[in-house]
């Protein structure tokens, strides 16, 4: 072999000696405080494989939690002897952080912010208890502007001419009148 082919083949050498290594694994335990889970590939367990990229609590960003006894593929992190899964065939949530905002997703559904307003509202149900209400109100407004009180012994006094006189109907809630339309389900 020529002096220029070995130098050609040692720098292929050189180039493929620190290509990442794919392992196909299976996640045997998840600790999500610590955004790690322990894998096991062909008979051996990876300890502590990373679920996001910053393993530092302060840093935001996504994590992915997968299921327990799901495949995940495995990839070391540089010359390292950490490794963190690159991705899943199973997913139990994920939970993403931007800013202040927080977003966490399983299969029992969505949770913003840590939930503290409750469930979302079905607008189209909220609209219609709200104008059932103003229809109501309205009624009663209406009632009261064509009463008039009978006065001992003798007269009357009309309310609707004096007391309700500037009291106005309630408009109707109409869904763009509430609707966010950044988030819909």
């Amino acid at each position: 072999m020529s002096k220029t082919a070995n130098e050609i083949k040692e720098k292929i050498r050189a180039m493929t000696a620190n290509v990442v290594q794919c392992m196909i694994g299976t996640v045997i335990s998840i600790d999500e405080d610590n955004a790690v889970c322990d894998v096991e590939v062909d008979g051996n367990t990876y300890y502590d494989v990373h679920l996001k990229s910053v393993m530092d609590e302060n840093v935001k960003g996504i994590k992915i939690l997968p299921a327990k006894d799901s495949i995940v593929l495995v990839e070391r992190i540089g010359n390292s002897n950490e490794l963190f899964v690159a991705m899943y065939s199973e997913v139990d949530a994920i939970l993403w952080e931007i800013g202040d905002l927080k977003l966490h997703f399983d299969k029992d559904g969505f949770i913003f912010n840590g939930g503290d307003n409750k469930g979302m509202v079905k607008l189209p149900e909220l609209v219609q208890k709200l104008n059932n209400m103003e229809n109501k109100v309205n009624e009663l407004i209406g009632i009261c502007k064509s009463m008039t009180v009978a006065l001992a012994p003798s007269g009357t006094y009309p309310l609707g001419t004096t007391f309700f006189a500037s009291v106005q109907n309630l408009t109707t809630t109409q869904e763009n009148d509430l609707e966010n339309e950044k988030i819909q389900h």
